[in-house]
């Protein structure tokens, strides 16, 4: 599965965040250099600082956006977070980690489906609309769809 730049680089989300915020910060330093914002000051720049913060601020806002895009559209069709309400055609291989992991006729079903005894890839179409968030779509047990949790598996 293709991902952003960012993530091919194996950079944490988090500190992704983190660049993002602070390049809005130096894309906002000259035009509101030294006024606080509450959560976070601009901080005070000489003349010739804020005019390359003019060219570099931007540009560097703007990188750290677009390398925080998809490669492709195709990362889109299945990720975690996009919800669907019956199984889409798209599929995504997941892991499941942690078995034994049932697999259930609904999100928090009482009927068991099937049981997935050892580590092994199975596939997923969809994660299950709201309230069920964190409950995938999956075909694992002999092709009948039920429901696994996203706590017995991980993306690759």
């Amino acid at each position: 599965m293709d991902g952003s730049i960012f993530a091919k680089l194996g950079i944490p989300s988090d500190f992704i965040l983190l660049l993002i915020i602070f390049s809005f910060i130096l894309m906002l330093a000259p035009y509101f250099s030294g006024m606080d914002f509450g959560i976070f000051m601009v901080p005070q720049f000489s003349q010739q600082t804020k005019s390359r913060l003019r060219i570099f601020g931007p540009l560097l806002f703007a990188l750290c956006i677009i390398f925080n895009f998809p490669l492709s559209t195709e990362t889109q069709e299945i990720s975690p977070g996009l919800c669907v309400e019956s199984p889409s055609n798209s599929k995504l291989e997941v892991t499941v980690f942690a078995p034994p992991s049932n697999v259930r006729n609904t999100p928090n079903g009482k009927i068991i489906l099937c049981r997935v005894d050892t580590i092994k890839k199975i596939k997923i179409y969809g994660e299950i609309c709201s309230p069920y968030s964190g409950w995938y779509f999956t075909d694992v047990c002999n092709g009948q769809i039920g429901a696994i949790h996203i706590s017995q598996i991980r993306f690759q």
